[in-house]
C-alpha cells in the first residue's frame, strides 16, 4: 500500500468537512468540541442532542443557577434525546473555531466541573451502564473523578503512555 500526501496540507489548515459526518456533528465546531465532550454520553449530563447545538452545549434539569439553557426535543438524528422536554441548565461553549482549532489537548474542564456541579447539587452523575468506561477506555477516568484527582495529577498520569505512543506514532506521520 502507498499512501500519497497531500500537496500543500499542514495541521493547521482549517478544513470544512462537505457533508455532515453525523446529524449530531453539523459544524466544525461541534466537531472540534466533540473529542472534549463524548465522555458525556456516558453520563446524565445532555450535550444537546435534540437541539439545534449538539456538541456544542452542556446541561441538566438539575443544574441549579446555570447562565444557559436549553430544551431537548425529538428530531432527526435525535428520536428519543436525553432530558426530552426537560429544560436543562448549564454551559454555552464560546471558544471561537480558531481557539478551539489550536488546542492541542482534550479539555477535561468541562468533565470535571460538570461532576462537582452534580456532587455540590446531589444528583447521579454516572450513567449506571459502564459506557462512560467504555468511552474513556478504561475505569481510570472515572476514578480520578471519584477520587478528587485534580484534572493535573491525571494528565501527568498520561505522560509516561503518551510519550511511549508519540515515538511509536512518528514513523507514520505524514505532515509535520
Amino acid at each position: 500500500m502507498k499512501v500519497i500526501p497531500c500537496d500543500g496540507y499542514t495541521h493547521s489548515r482549517a478544513y470544512d468537512l462537505p457533508i455532515k459526518p453525523s446529524p449530531n456533528l453539523p459544524n466544525r465546531k461541534s466537531i472540534l468540541l466533540y473529542p472534549s465532550l463524548c465522555f458525556f454520553e456516558g453520563t446524565t449530563f445532555s450535550i444537546g442532542r435534540g437541539t439545534e447545538s449538539p456538541f456544542q452545549v452542556l446541561g441538566h434539569p438539575e443544574w441549579v443557577g446555570a447562565d444557559f439553557g436549553f430544551k431537548p426535543k425529538s428530531m432527526s438524528g435525535a428520536k428519543y434525546p436525553k432530558h426530552e422536554g426537560k429544560q436543562c441548565s448549564g454551559l454555552e461553549f464560546k471558544k471561537s473555531i480558531d481557539d478551539l482549532q489550536k488546542q492541542q489537548q482534550l479539555d477535561l474542564s468541562y468533565l470535571f466541573k460538570a461532576y462537582e456541579v452534580s456532587r455540590n447539587e446531589n444528583f447521579t452523575f454516572f450513567n449506571d451502564n459502564n459506557f462512560f468506561e467504555k468511552l474513556a477506555g478504561t475505569r481510570s477516568l472515572r476514578n480520578a473523578l471519584t477520587n478528587g484527582t485534580s484534572e493535573t495529577e491525571l494528565r501527568k498520569s498520561w505522560r509516561k503512555d503518551l510519550m511511549k505512543f508519540k515515538l511509536v506514532r512518528r514513523k507514520y506521520l505524514i505532515y509535520e
